[in-house]
């Protein structure tokens, strides 16, 4: 069977369209814990400025807020305020699906979070600017120790880091 180089070309064309127009979604990673680079300590890069140690903090399944009580900013003792702040339900490639719950009931948010040039960002599409934090090198275990009075202090404090939790 002879094939003409039109049909080749063709049936050559027909072959990269159908590879090139493969739903993306199929490759997107689904799962209910967050990946490993994102479990660390992340510092909140709009804050550093101010001399403000805070941040966020993941775990395989938790977001946690972290505030250093004993930087320039808050001058307090040398100790870290920290409490778990949102649970992850489930993400499908870059979308997070994140439930936070508070004493007025429990909320579901969707975020996009990536990492780029080392930089961890959060984009809820509810802010007017995405919020980047940088790696501090710490895992979760090194914020200690703890200051006393540690959930009042969660309670009374606005939270900046987590675009999803909104005091």
């Amino acid at each position: 069977m002879k094939i003409s180089a039109k049909k080749l070309s063709l049936l050559s064309l027909l072959i990269l369209l159908s590879i090139s127009c493969k739903d993306k979604s199929e490759d997107s990673e689904i799962g209910t814990e967050f990946p490993s680079e994102f479990q660390k300590v992340w510092q909140d890069d709009e804050y550093t400025s101010d001399g403000d140690e805070i941040g966020i903090y993941f775990t395989d399944t938790k977001i946690g807020f972290w505030d250093y009580d004993g930087d320039d900013f808050d001058q307090g003792d040398e100790c870290y305020f920290v409490s778990e702040e949102a649970t992850l339900i489930s993400f499908e490639g870059d979308i997070y699906t994140i439930e936070v719950e508070d004493p007025d009931g429990t909320e579901r948010f969707e975020a996009e979070i990536t990492i780029n040039n080392g930089k961890l960002i959060i984009d809820d599409s509810e802010e007017s600017e995405p919020f980047s934090h940088t790696d501090t090198g710490d895992s979760v275990s090194d914020l200690s120790p703890l200051c006393p009075g540690n959930l009042a202090k969660r309670l009374s404090t606005q939270n900046k880091s987590i675009p999803f939790l909104r005091y």
